[in-house]
């Protein structure tokens, strides 16, 4: 199967300079100003059979990007595959410093084993 090459229209280069007419500056600040406008009209879901399908928000998805847009701080209680994302790596503030999610999790000692010695080949490979 051929590997898929990506469409380099799609995103506008680096430091590319655009003009745009009266129409195409109030669709910019309306987006800028409505997120859910800009996902609505532009952002694409990968469907496995349909394709790229137009990105139509479930009303606690618009609500979670409501809070995200209007609040600094937001902690949300949801399910798993609720369609968000966070990972073991996504930064948060614990104390006064920044730390990854995974670290704030208690582990056992041979987890921490395990743990060091990943960061330790994941560094050896970058070449540290």
């Amino acid at each position: 199967m051929p590997t898929p090459t990506p469409d380099l229209d799609l995103v506008k280069r680096p430091h590319s300079q655009t003009n745009y007419n009266e129409e195409q500056l109030l669709e910019l600040i309306r987006c800028m100003d409505d997120p859910l406008h800009f996902m609505r009209a532009f952002m694409r879901v990968q469907h496995p059979l349909r394709g790229a399908i137009p990105f139509d928000p479930y009303p606690f998805q618009e609500e979670m990007i409501d809070a995200f847009e209007k609040n600094r701080f937001v902690i949300n209680m949801t399910g798993r595959q609720m369609g968000k994302t966070v990972t073991s790596k996504t930064s948060v503030l614990a104390g006064d410093s920044k730390t990854e999610i995974a670290e704030l999790i208690p582990h056992t000692p041979r987890q921490r084993v395990v743990r060091a010695l990943e960061n330790w080949l994941v560094a050896l490979s970058r070449g540290a």
